[in-house]
């Protein structure tokens, strides 16, 4: 994985010299398009944002209970890749952001919380329904709680779902964008989308978009 890092971080020629792509068709994958979830924009391949830094270029995944992080900080000739072999320890993968900030000596901006109305957080309450997983948003003493409930599946029907992690808080940064705010969790952001009758329609985390039912 670090050999691939390595070559996205070059000019396109293998190890040993070889041309693999030019150098313009490289850079050309790591120029920000579409824009995705929250502040990430889609390259060709791969996934970018510069959070008050440096751009990043990355693109996980997960497979068969395997979670894994890839990396890049072009700018910085920088890599980091982290394996797993167990959905538990894929909670390691949403701590990335710490030892790259660190060794790239990157400030960290913590995400301000904002006070929400009952009636506010009531606009979200609702079942939001994934291909890997569902999401039930209920207020519960004046918290928005989140449930998740993982269905498994992926990548055949036989491979078994994931353990249910525990509820969380759900916070907002603003109306639209929402932040767990305790447990493992801590600090993942998804973003709610409302449909043309300007109601709430979907509800998008983790890379992933979950329609209201």
């Amino acid at each position: 994985m670090l050999k691939y890092a390595r070559f996205h971080l070059g000019d396109g020629t293998a190890e040993d010299g070889t041309r693999v792509l030019s150098a313009e068709s490289l850079q050309a994958m790591q120029i920000p398009g579409t824009k995705a979830q929250l502040d990430t924009k889609m390259g060709i391949s791969w996934m970018m944002a510069d959070h008050d830094g440096p751009k990043r270029v990355f693109h996980g995944g997960g497979t068969f209970g395997q979670i894994s992080a890839f990396i890049l900080v072009p700018e910085r000739k920088f890599a980091f890749v982290m394996l797993t072999n167990s959905w538990v320890l894929g909670d390691l993968m949403r701590d990335t952001d710490d030892p790259v900030r660190e060794f790239l000596a990157m400030p960290y901006k913590i995400p301000q919380l904002i006070a929400m109305a009952p009636e506010a957080l009531a606009e979200h309450e609702g079942r939001y329904v994934g291909a890997l997983d569902d999401i039930e948003l209920k207020v519960e003493n004046g918290e928005l709680m989140m449930n998740v409930t993982p269905k498994g599946g992926f990548p055949n029907k036989k491979v078994p779902a994931p353990p249910v992690p525990p509820p969380s808080k759900l916070g907002f940064i603003t109306n639209e964008r929402g932040c767990v705010v305790d447990g493992k969790r801590n600090e993942i952001q998804g973003e709610f989308l409302r449909g043309t009758d300007g109601k709430i329609a979907h509800f998008r985390v983790g890379g992933r978009i979950h329609p209201r039912q």
